[in-house]
């Protein structure tokens, strides 16, 4: 049996959401119900792993607010976001560094406003 937690953004103390059992499907319901008892002004981030279509719509149609990132093997929607790049002028640019266990990571962050009327309805 493995934990589910969230951290908060303000804070930055995590909070114990529940128990799944391992399986993708399983972690989704977890997340998904916690964000259903949320306020509607909560906003939430998510890492690559819970970017799926199903979880995202129900967020959206739960009425909160989202953040979530994407890695290289989402092709259709990264090619989307280059596309998008390519023709807009982002709002805010930055880098960061990170160094642990070893590692070297940089991450570099682009910020758009999209009018999410140009975007599939998924």
């Amino acid at each position: 049996m493995s934990i589910v937690y969230a951290s908060s953004h303000l804070t930055k103390q995590q909070h114990l959401l529940g128990y799944y059992d391992g399986t993708k499907e399983s972690k989704k319901e977890v997340v998904m119900e916690s964000i259903k008892e949320m306020p509607n002004t909560a906003k939430i981030s998510l890492d690559a792993k819970h970017n799926s279509a199903g979880l995202l719509s129900d967020i959206e149609q739960n009425n909160r607010f989202y953040l979530t990132q994407i890695k290289a093997n989402q092709k259709f929607l990264k090619e989307d976001l280059i596309h998008t790049s390519e023709h807009l002028v982002a709002d805010d640019v930055w880098s960061e560094i990170d160094k642990y266990h070893g590692r070297i990571d940089q991450r570099d962050y682009e910020i758009y406003a999209i009018n999410t009327e140009m975007l599939h309805p998924r």
